[in-house]
C-alpha cells in the first residue's frame, strides 16, 4: 500500500512539474527530483515485498517460487519467495474433546491460542448397549524435515 501511494504521488509530482507548469519548469525543477524519489522508493518497496516474507516462530511455510522451486521454512525472520506464494501451517495443533466442549475451531483465527479445536465429548454405544461420553485429546505435529513436509507425513501423539 505504502508503494502504491509513493507511486501515486510521484507521478502527480513529475506532471505538475513537468506539463502543467511547463513555463515554470526552472522554478519547479527541484519538485522534480522528489517525484524521481518517490517513484524509486515506490519501486523498492514493491520489490522488497514481492521477494521476502516475514517467517513468524510456530509456523511452518510452504513456499513456492514463480520458477516452481517448492521448499519449507520453518526458522523465523525474513526469507525468500521471489514472487511466488506462502502458505502458513502451524507447527502443531491440538485438538480436544471435553464434557465442556463448546465446537470452536481456532486453528485458523487465533495463532497462539491453547487448543486449536474444542469439541464435545462424543458419545459411544458399546455393543452390550453401554452409552459412554468419551473425551479425549489429540496433538498433530507437521514433520520437521522438507521431505517428510511434503510427503504429508504427520506424527501423532495421544495424551
Amino acid at each position: 500500500m505504502l508503494g502504491l501511494v509513493s507511486a501515486v504521488i510521484g507521478v502527480l509530482v513529475l506532471f505538475a512539474t513537468q506539463r502543467a507548469f511547463a513555463e515554470l519548469n526552472e522554478r519547479f525543477k527541484s519538485f522534480s527530483s522528489i517525484g524521481y524519489l518517490l517513484l524509486a522508493g515506490a519501486f523498492a518497496v514493491s520489490t522488497f515485498n514481492g521477494i521476502f516474507f516475514y517467517a513468524e516462530p510456530g509456523f511452518k511455510y510452504h513456499v513456492r517460487t514463480i520458477a516452481g522451486q517448492e521448499k519449507m521454512v520453518s526458522d523465523t525472520g525474513y526469507n525468500t519467495y521471489l514472487f511466488g506464494r506462502v502458505n502458513a501451517w502451524k507447527n502443531a495443533m491440538s485438538v480436544q474433546a471435553t464434557g465442556g466442549g463448546e465446537g470452536r475451531v481456532t486453528a485458523e483465527t487465533e495463532a497462539y491460542s491453547y487448543m486449536s479445536a474444542n469439541l464435545p465429548s462424543q458419545s459411544l454405544v458399546f455393543l452390550d448397549q453401554v452409552d459412554v461420553d468419551v473425551t479425549a485429546t489429540a496433538r498433530f505435529e507437521l514433520p520437521s524435515d522438507e521431505d517428510g513436509f511434503f510427503e504429508n507425513g504427520t506424527s501423532v501423539s495421544y495424551a
